[in-house]
C-alpha cells in the first residue's frame, strides 16, 4: 500500500467509518444462546496453540454449539486433528510465499472470501470472534474484509490501538501491550459469557500418538531413568534464534551437573541446527528434529522434565502443556512471552541494539549480528535451571521414567 493511500485512509475514511459504525452499535452482554460460532486467527503455529484456550472456553460454555475455526494454514491446523472443541475449518489464504499479507484485491484472497461468504449465507454464524491483532491500516482492511465475508450476526475482537471500531463487542488492546496474548484472548471470550479459565490445557493428542512417542523414548533411553530435557534451537524468525553453540554449551552443563538425557526437537528446516548441536554435545542426544508430526512434537514436549527453547511454537506448546519451561527471548514485544504461569521462566538480553532502535523493525530485518541473542550466556540460563531446581519447580536429579 502506497504512503499516500495509507494517509488518505487513516485521515479521512477511517474517522468516518468510526463515527458511522459507532452510532449503530447496540449494547450487548450475556446471556447469549450461540449455536454456530466462528473463531478467526491468521498467524503462525504458536498463535494457533494460544487460540486453542479461547476456543476451549467457548465450547465449555456453549457445548451444543458448532465451532468453526477460520485460519490461513492447512498444515498448521493439523495440530487440532484430535481437538474436541473444533467441529470444522474454513481457510483464507491471506499470506503469500514470503509470509507477507496478500493485497486485499489479490485473486487468491478474494476467491477464499467469496467461498466463505456463500457458505456462511446458508448457515449464518451467530457470533464471530476475531483473535487477530491489527497492527496497521493494511492489516485492518484485510481483517474487515474477512470479518464481513463471514456474515456473523455478532462480531467480537480486539480493539488494538483504536482499530477495532467495527466490532459489536471488543476489548481495549495495545499492540505494544504488556499482557500475554493468551490472557487477552481469554478476556475477550469472557465478554461472550465464556468465563476466563486460567487452567491451561495442551494440544489434544490421540492414544495412538502417545503410545508411539512412548515407544520412541523407551527405545532411545535403553532402560536409563535419567530426566529428559527438551531443547528447541529453531524459529521461523532467524534473529530470535539463540546460537547453536550456546545450546550445546548449555546441554553439556546439564549433562555434567544433572546427568540428564537431551532431546532435540524441531522442524525439517532446522535439521542442520540439530546436527551442529549434536556434534558439540559430549553425549549423544535423542535427535528427532524433522522426524515428528505436530501431534508427536506436542507429546514429546509433554514427556519432558524441562523444556528450554527460543520464543516460538514449541515454547508455547510447553507452556500450555504445563511443562517447566525456560524461554530464550530475543527481539519482540512482551505480549509474546509474558506468561504468569509458575512453571515458566525466561532469559532475555538487556543489551542495547546498535543495528536498529525499534523492536518491531528488528523483527522485520535480517540482523547481521544478532548481538542481543549472542549476549545471553549459557551460564545465565544454567543459573535459572539451578534456581528452578532449588525452588522445587523441577527435579532433574530424580530417578524415574520421563514425565507423562
Amino acid at each position: 500500500m502506497s504512503r499516500r493511500i495509507r494517509i488518505l485512509i487513516e485521515t479521512l475514511i477511517l474517522p468516518i467509518l468510526r463515527r458511522r459504525l459507532g452510532k449503530h452499535k447496540k449494547p450487548l452482554s450475556p446471556p447469549f444462546d450461540f449455536k454456530r460460532i466462528a473463531v478467526m486467527k491468521f498467524a503462525s503455529l504458536g498463535d494457533y496453540v494460544l487460540a486453542n484456550h479461547a476456543i476451549k472456553a467457548l465450547k465449555l460454555k456453549y457445548p451444543e454449539a458448532r465451532i468453526t475455526f477460520i485460519c490461513d494454514n492447512r498444515k498448521n491446523s493439523k495440530i487440532f486433528e484430535n481437538s474436541p472443541y473444533i467441529d470444522s475449518f474454513e481457510y483464507i489464504d491471506v499470506f503469500d510465499k514470503s509470509g507477507n499479507f496478500r493485497h486485499p484485491l489479490s485473486p487468491v484472497f478474494l476467491k477464499d472470501l467469496i467461498l466463505l461468504y456463500f457458505r456462511s449465507w446458508r448457515r449464518r454464524f451467530d457470533v464471530l470472534v476475531n483473535l487477530n491483532i491489527v497492527e496497521s491500516t493494511f492489516v485492518l482492511i484485510i481483517n474487515m474484509m474477512a470479518v464481513s465475508a463471514a456474515r456473523a450476526k455478532i462480531t467480537a475482537g480486539l480493539d488494538t490501538d483504536d482499530k477495532g471500531f467495527f466490532y459489536d463487542i471488543s476489548i481495549r488492546d495495545s499492540f505494544s501491550g504488556e499482557k500475554a496474548d493468551l490472557y487477552t484472548y481469554l478476556e475477550l471470550v469472557s465478554l461472550l459469557g465464556a468465563r476466563e479459565r486460567r487452567e491451561l490445557e495442551g494440544i489434544p493428542t490421540s492414544l495412538e500418538v502417545k503410545d508411539r512417542v512412548g515407544f520412541f523414548l523407551n527405545d532411545f533411553m535403553q532402560g536409563r531413568k535419567n530426566a529428559l530435557v527438551c531443547l528447541h534451537s529453531g524459529s521461523n524468525v532467524r534473529i530470535k534464534m539463540w546460537p547453536a553453540e550456546s545450546f550445546a554449551e548449555l546441554g553439556n552443563s546439564l549433562i555434567k551437573n544433572y546427568n540428564v538425557k537431551i532431546l532435540l526437537v524441531g522442524a525439517k528446516s532446522e535439521i542442520g541446527l540439530g546436527e551442529t548441536i549434536a556434534a558439540l554435545l559430549k553425549e549423544d542426544p535423542i535427535n528427532l528434529i524433522g522426524k515428528t508430526t505436530l501431534q508427536e512434537l506436542a507429546a514429546l514436549i509433554k514427556s519432558s522434565s524441562l523444556f528450554i527453547g527460543n520464543n516460538s511454537a514449541p515454547m508455547q506448546i510447553a507452556v500450555t502443556e504445563d511443562v517447566p519451561t525456560i524461554g530464550i527471548i530475543g527481539p519482540g514485544l512482551n505480549r509474546y512471552y509474558s506468561y504468569e504461569e509458575k512453571h515458566f521462566r525466561y532469559v532475555k538480553s538487556n543489551s542495547d541494539c546498535s543495528f536498529v532502535k525499534d523492536r518491531l523493525e528488528c523483527l522485520k530485518t535480517d540482523c547481521p549480528t544478532r548481538e542481543c541473542m549472542k549476549s545471553i550466556l549459557a551460564a545465565n540460563v544454567m543459573l535459572m535451571v539451578d534456581n528452578m531446581q532449588e525452588e522445587g519447580v523441577i527435579d532433574l536429579r530424580k530417578s524415574g521414567v520421563p514425565r507423562e
